[in-house]
């Protein structure tokens, strides 16, 4: 998993793409993390648990910039360095490469545990203990995790369908792949991009468009003698989209159902936490009654 994020997190991007689906949403994101930033003391500590871009610390750090967050994901993640404009994000400490399975910190040095969409991918048997250890007596455990069949993530495999038939051996980016290697000529490529085109697969501008427009920046490459570029523009874009599919899946595997999720709650009071809330995270009033973004969780360690 950690490479498939790496490369996402590496592209300017500060939420998942299945975290920022409306702004219905975001504003009920926000509104969930605002509620634990306020009330958190000034210099107050979070330890946010697979940070991504930092999401979560950017959300916290908007309703109480004095709190002190340090974020860790097994990704090699930078946020100040990867993001266009990282913000109050400066004052985080970032730590990429880190297994949430065996936290580099003491006992009960922070005051809150946090994660947004992160948590549910990990062997959570290992990482609940561990995040329920750094925290103090007292501390809170903050949550929001993917739920299977929601509205956020229920779209990922028609995405990942997409991308399958982009990836597939009589693919377009194989017959790139073909064609970009010797001098052979166009015509089996255009006719899978023919095909792709005339399939029943839900095509989007942000993968089939994007790689069309890649594919046509290949070809022309080629034309102008620049065959090496071309097969390295290809040999982007199959990993790329490849890191990209495999993300998804990610995503579809971790998703928690209802027993799942009961289980989360169990395993955090089995290792002493007291549940305050738990249930879903229903979007803003501008959505839909029936709407549910995830799983929310808050509880306090006894």
């Amino acid at each position: 998993m950690n490479e498939p994020w790496t490369l996402y997190w590496q592209a300017d991007r500060l939420d998942s793409a299945e975290a920022n689906h409306s702004a219905d949403d975001a504003a009920a994101i926000q509104a969930f993390w605002c509620s634990l930033a306020a009330a958190l003391h000034t210099g107050g500590t979070v330890i946010d648990l697979a940070t991504g871009n930092g999401t979560v610390p950017a959300a916290l750090l908007g309703e109480n910039p004095d709190l002190v967050i340090t974020g860790v994901d097994k990704a090699d993640i930078d946020p100040v360095r990867f993001l266009s404009t990282p913000g109050e994000l400066a004052s985080v400490d970032f730590r990429g490469g880190t297994d949430i399975c065996s936290l580099p910190f003491d006992d009960g040095c922070f005051d809150a545990a946090t994660s947004q969409f992160g948590i549910e991918y990990t062997p959570l048997q290992q990482t609940i203990p561990e995040a329920v250890r750094v925290i103090v007596r007292g501390g809170v455990v903050q949550l929001l995790m993917h739920r299977a069949s929601s509205e956020i993530v229920a779209p990922a495999a028609t995405r990942r369908f997409e991308m399958d038939a982009l990836l597939a051996d009589d693919g377009v980016l194989q017959k790139l792949a073909v064609f970009v290697a010797s001098d052979t000529p166009a015509d089996d490529l255009e006719a899978a991009g023919q095909a792709h085109l005339a399939s029943e697969i839900v095509r989007t501008p942000g993968i089939s468009g994007q790689i069309f427009e890649g594919i046509n920046q290949a070809i022309q490459l080629v034309t102008t003698s620049n065959r090496q570029g071309a097969r390295e523009l290809c040999a982007t874009m199959q990993m790329r989209l490849t890191a990209d599919r495999d993300r998804l899946q990610f995503l579809e595997d971790c998703a928690l159902d209802k027993p799942g999720f009961d289980a989360v709650i169990k395993l955090l009071e089995a290792n002493g936490v007291s549940t305050e809330a738990a249930g879903e995270l229903p979007a803003g009033a501008g959505a839909a009654d029936d709407f549910v973004i995830g799983w929310q969780y808050r509880g306090r360690k006894t």
